[in-house]
Formats: C-alpha cells, sequence, structure tokens
C-alpha cells in the first residue's frame, strides 16, 4: 500500500512574521556583498509572500539579483553564518557552502577569516558594513525554492520527490523538507509579549520579547504559516505572468491584501491582463468593419 502524509505544523495556527535588521544599500567586493546596517539597528517587514515571488524571481548564479533581494532585510547572522541551515558545525558547514558555491560559480571554502579580512577591508562605524558572500545568499534562495516547490506540490496532489535533487520518494522528500524548514524556524519558539504601556515605541524597532531573525528564516514562516492555514494557491490568470499566490498585492497596507474572488497576483497583472484583452477586441473590431 502506498504510504500517504498529512503534515501537522506544530502550533497549529500562523504565527506572526516578526520585522528583520534593515539593510540601508548593498555594495560589493567581488562575491562578497557588502549590506549597510545602520549601527544600533532598525528593523522592518519582510514582504508578504516573499517566498514565493522575490526568492522565487532569484537566479542564484546572478549576483546583481542577489544582491537586490539582501536589500529586503538582513540574510544571514554575523555571529554564526548558518544558525538557519542544517550544518551543525564549522566542519559540515564548510562542505556544505564549497559543494554549492562550486555549481554557481562564486566560490567559497566558507573560511570565517576570509570574511573577517573583508569586513576589516571595508570597515566603517558610521555605515556598519556586513559581509555575506554570494554564495550564501545562493544557496538560501535554492533551499527556499525547494521548499516552495516542495509545498505547492503537495497542495497540487503531485509528486514531491521532484522538488529535491536525488530524492527517491515522497517520504525522502518530507524527511528533506522537514530538515530545511526546522533549521530555517529556530528563531521562532514559545515566548512571552510585553506591550509597553505609556512609551510609544518606534515604528522601526524591536519591543520587548519580539524576536530578531532573519529575511530567509522569515520567508520560511510565511510558507510554512500558509501550509498551516491550509491556504489556497492560485496561479495568475495574466497569461504573461502564470505566479502561483495566496495573496493579490495591490495597494493594501501590509496584511490587508485579498485572498478571495482573485485571478491575478497583482493589481498590476490584471491591468495588463485587461489591455491585452481590450487591444485583441478592438483589433477583432476593426477586422469585422473592414470586412
Amino acid at each position: 500500500m502506498a504510504l500517504r502524509f498529512r503534515p501537522t505544523v506544530w502550533p497549529g495556527s500562523p504565527v506572526p512574521v516578526p520585522r528583520v535588521p534593515v539593510v540601508r544599500d548593498v555594495q560589493r567586493d567581488g562575491p562578497w556583498l557588502l549590506l549597510v546596517c545602520p549601527p544600533g539597528y532598525e528593523y522592518v517587514e519582510v514582504p508578504p509572500e516573499v517566498y514565493l515571488r522575490q526568492f522565487r524571481d532569484t537566479p542564484v548564479d546572478d549576483l546583481d539579483a542577489l544582491a537586490e533581494l539582501c536589500k529586503l532585510g538582513e540574510m544571514t547572522r554575523s555571529f554564526r553564518p548558518y544558525a538557519d541551515l542544517e550544518p551543525k558545525d564549522d566542519e559540515q558547514w564548510r562542505t556544505m557552502i564549497a559543494r554549492f558555491s562550486f555549481k554557481t560559480g562564486f566560490y567559497w571554502s566558507g573560511d570565517e577569516e576570509e570574511r573577517d579580512e573583508v569586513w576589516r577591508r571595508h570597515f566603517d562605524a558610521a555605515l556598519g558594513f556586513r559581509p555575506v558572500h554570494a554564495a550564501e545568499v545562493a544557496l538560501r534562495v535554492r533551499l527556499m525554492r525547494r521548499a516552495t516547490d516542495h509545498s505547492l506540490a503537495y497542495l497540487a496532489g503531485d509528486p514531491l520527490a521532484p522538488a529535491w535533487p536525488d530524492c527517491k520518494d515522497d517520504l525522502n522528500a518530507w524527511n528533506r523538507f522537514v530538515t530545511v524548514t526546522g533549521a530555517a524556524l529556530r528563531d521562532f519558539q514559545v515566548r512571552v509579549d510585553v506591550e509597553v504601556v505609556g512609551q510609544s515605541p518606534r515604528a522601526d524597532d524591536l519591543q520587548v520579547g519580539e524576536v530578531e531573525t532573519t529575511s530567509y528564516s522569515a520567508g520560511m514562516l510565511q510558507l510554512v504559516n500558509d501550509l498551516a492555514a491550509n491556504e489556497t494557491v492560485r496561479h495568475c490568470a495574466n497569461e504573461a505572468c502564470g505566479r502561483p499566490y495566496v495573496r493579490q498585492l495591490g495597494r493594501s497596507t501590509y496584511g490587508g491584501y485579498r485572498r478571495e474572488g482573485t485571478r491575478y497576483c497583482t493589481n498590476n497583472c490584471a491591468r495588463a491582463q485587461y489591455q491585452r484583452e481590450k487591444r485583441r477586441r478592438d483589433r477583432a473590431a476593426r477586422e469585422e468593419r473592414q470586412r
């Protein structure tokens, strides 16, 4: 009898997605991306459905695209760059990143002394440079995309193994999904939230008890939240798009996007398709008059 799988996401309801440290700009030193993070930290919201949009749209071998993705917020932790990934120690990390970076062309052996040297070369107390290697960002893009492909395949009732390299069956695929998402979600635990009464908090600062995380982990939390909520994934009806989406993005404020009765992933796609169909109708009408 074929195995069947029914994933349960603890705690069973969506977990609020925390804000991430802001990145003001991204400069470069070869394959190193220099994230300009203001001293003292400021925090911003991660765009909605970042796992279906920005991460999914970013090519792993495009340095410009990887730099642009980093502008969404801090991508890795400076004190332990693989804290949200599978490796359990420095040696596993060096093996993993060296193997992957060789495939992308942004070769790096995971040597933290090189990161320290880049940091010293660009140190500026006023700007707060944080060096992140392109291979580190590309690896997270690839893992996010694979976890997303797995989730989409599961919701569609399709085989899961194709979402992962050298994966033999759905059981193996679920093991990989749990390993990748579990590592990315380590930041999110049961905690106490504290409201400070009589003080107006800064919108760009963390509140008491608020989790500090990265845009990669926040994106993975969005993915798992949608899986826990059994959200419906649609495909954009714009014939030039076809993107999978849960919420239609438009002019709404954060968290207020439409889920029901939508056919397009954004208002822009809806307008573009309307204009495309209008041009067709107008052309057909002209041709009919000329007959």
